[in-house]
């Protein structure tokens, strides 16, 4: 099974061209280096497309420059809510944003790399900030700690499961499958490129079978 995954990465890797423009949170980590406006950043992606969220994160630097727990711990849901609302679920996000800002500030006195030099053993820490799930644990810890562990969204599952690398789906399963099949120093490649499969191709409704670059390996051919 490696060696069908590393296959597939290789096939992407030769198909795509990864730009940071097209990752949210992978642009603000590699540019920033800084942990929680790459938190701030990963929660402005949930359930919402990329495009998206870049626009609400641009606004939301616009009003607020510097992304720090002790500043975005004082605003109002209301304003922040209009700032990112262009994202869609502005009021949660926005209440998601202000406490954990909050629990940064008040538990690891602002500091997050306080958790993350804790290295892997920090996923579960990570998960107790309000807004933090395995995903966007494992995008800090993976991005900016270089711990490795492979976030797993949506297009990730649905992929890992058609190619018949992960034989169910679920989050723990499909990031295990994905673990045990590839060299640790291909983790973040295969987030960035799967993901890509995912967006171009292996669509969730009608996907681009005759088109996908990986035909050829996928298991569950759904054309």
């Amino acid at each position: 099974m490696s060696s069908k995954v590393s296959e597939i990465l290789n096939i992407l890797k030769r198909t795509f061209k990864i730009s940071l423009n097209e990752f949210l949170a992978y642009k603000v980590a590699m540019e920033t280096w800084d942990p929680f406006e790459t938190l701030v950043a990963t929660i402005l992606t949930q359930n919402t497309s990329e495009r998206n969220a870049f626009r609400a994160y641009f606004n939301l630097k616009k009003h607020y420059p510097i992304l720090k727990p002790e500043i975005l711990s004082k605003a109002s849901i209301s304003e922040l809510s209009k700032l990112i609302s262009v994202g869609g679920l502005g009021n949660v996000k926005a209440k998601r944003i202000i406490e954990a800002s909050r629990y940064v500030l008040e538990k690891l006195n602002g500091d997050l790399w306080k958790l993350l030099k804790l290295g892997i053993k920090a996923r579960d820490k990570l998960i107790k900030i309000p807004g933090v799930g395995f995903k966007t644990a494992d995008i800090l810890l993976l991005m900016i700690a270089k711990e490795p562990t492979i976030p797993v969204d949506t297009h990730i599952m649905r992929v890992a499961y058609r190619l018949g690398i992960s034989e169910r789906k679920g989050y723990e399963t499909v990031r295990r499958a994905l673990m045990c099949n590839l060299r640790r120093s291909e983790y973040l490649e295969a987030h960035l490129y799967f993901i890509m499969l995912g967006r171009r191709y292996c669509l969730a409704r009608k996907p681009k079978c005759s088109k996908c670059p990986v035909r050829h390996l996928c298991a569950k051919k759904i054309k």
